[in-house]
């Protein structure tokens, strides 16, 4: 019930902001003991909140125009291809970090185009190898959190 609490604070100004971005990403960081949620989207917004502490609070801030071109180049270099969902099937390994990033592409009718992607952070585990602009984006979104999670840590929440 606290995550899901946590996760409704995250989401309502998220929502607020990302009607009018050009692009919304999603991901799930998965490992043994925690799971790391970040939103982040064309106008530089980023939320993060982990459950790696019992009273953990989500983070938010401004990414700067640098790492958001750096972002955005990536985003656009992942193919729009459409991922089936398939229950962790692409991880021969049961342990490890693995991803799951949903990245939305504003239409010209207003709409959203979906594309999805989950797999294991090592390439050894992988059963189907993944497009490196996928693993890119998820490389740079792990260190880009952890960076940021200790800024957040450190001044808010207490």
């Amino acid at each position: 019930m606290r995550i899901f609490l946590v996760l409704l604070f995250i989401a309502l100004p998220y929502f607020g902001h990302a009607k009018d971005a050009d692009w919304i990403t999603r991901i799930e960081m998965k490992n043994m003991r925690t799971t790391d949620f970040v939103w982040l989207n064309s106008n530089g917004d980023i939320f993060w909140n982990t459950d790696l502490y019992a009273n953990a609070m989500p983070c938010k801030s401004t990414i700067n125009d640098e790492d958001l071109l750096e972002f955005e180049a990536l985003i656009y270099s992942i193919p729009r291809t459409k991922y089936e969902y398939q229950r962790d099937s692409n991880n021969q390994c049961k342990d490890g970090l693995r991803h799951d990033i949903y990245v939305s592409f504003k239409q010209a009718n207003g709409s959203f185009e979906v594309i999805q992607n989950k797999f294991p952070s090592s390439a050894h585990c992988q059963v189907r190898k993944v497009d490196i602009s996928w693993v890119n984006l998820s490389k740079k979104l792990y260190i880009y959190t952890l960076e940021k999670f200790k800024e957040c840590k450190e001044e808010v929440w207490r």
